[in-house]
């Protein structure tokens, strides 16, 4: 989420089931994964929705309020913004999102990644490594730009791919959600047409600098997980044949990664 919006993604991979699907499932002859695909007839858009001021919290019968839920800036629009993608994608997983001032009255520009999905994309089990048909229909990160409209504009979007690793769950400092994040790390394989298993650490530039660092592991690598560390830092680990810390000091800076390797 920004400070304005939460960002969704309305997918075309998921359609409402048929009477006879939903019996199979509820039987245990096929799975809620089995009615995941692309469906046409389903429109890919992504959604931006308003996050306004809650109303005040109930008063306690002893009269005492709870503490306010904190909010940032009052949402410019009240309604929920649709826009269509460029093509058709599933989204799992986010990476960073923020706001980019356009101009003194209209509203800010979203900018945000996500790892996609194109429409080959379904739940097989792929070569018994992963659960989805990741080797047909690998997910490629990618940077969304998108202008909310007003004043007579319409909604609008773009999306580029902007690493060419094959990747998955994609993980931004947390500190930073819905700030100018600059670095978004990757469970990835980086071996051209490998793609699975995924073997590789990336950190990826994704402000207009753009660049990339990787860690090339000799076995495998799971989801990369971003924690704060004593001396007021963070560190990226993961986990897999080896455990590995990635150092970011507090100012993240560009050449601030390397990997630390443990038995």
């Amino acid at each position: 989420m920004t400070p304005n919006y939460y960002i969704l993604q309305m997918t075309p991979f998921v359609a409402g089931g048929s009477t006879a699907a939903l019996i199979n499932i509820s039987t245990g002859r096929s799975s809620p994964g089995d009615m995941m695909r692309h469906h046409k007839h389903l429109p890919s858009s992504i959604v931006l929705v308003p996050r306004g001021k809650p109303e005040a919290p109930p008063t306690k019968p002893n009269g005492v309020r709870p503490p306010p839920v904190e909010t940032l800036v009052d949402a410019p629009h009240l309604a929920p913004i649709t826009i269509a993608d460029t093509s058709p994608v599933h989204i799992f997983h986010f990476g960073h999102a923020h706001e980019k001032p356009q101009d003194a009255d209209g509203p800010a520009r979203v900018e945000f990644s996500a790892v996609c999905l194109p429409p080959p994309f379904d739940m097989s089990f792929d070569k018994n490594l992963w659960l989805s048909n990741f080797s047909q229909a690998p997910g490629r990160f990618c940077l969304y730009d998108v202008d909310p409209g007003g004043d007579g504009r319409p909604p609008s979007l773009s999306r580029r791919q902007i690493d060419p690793s094959a990747c998955e769950f994609p993980t931004a400092h947390p500190w930073r959600h819905g700030t100018a994040e600059r670095f978004v790390y990757l469970m990835a394989n980086d071996r051209g047409d490998q793609l699975l298993p995924f073997r590789d650490i990336v950190k990826c530039d994704v402000t207009e600098a753009g660049g990339r660092q990787v860690w090339y592991s000799d076995g495998l690598v799971g989801e990369p997980i971003l924690a704060p560390t004593a001396n007021g830092g963070c560190s990226c680990k993961c986990t897999g044949r080896r455990s590995i810390a990635l150092r970011l000091p507090s100012s993240m800076p560009a050449a601030s990664m390397w990997a630390l390797s443990a038995a």
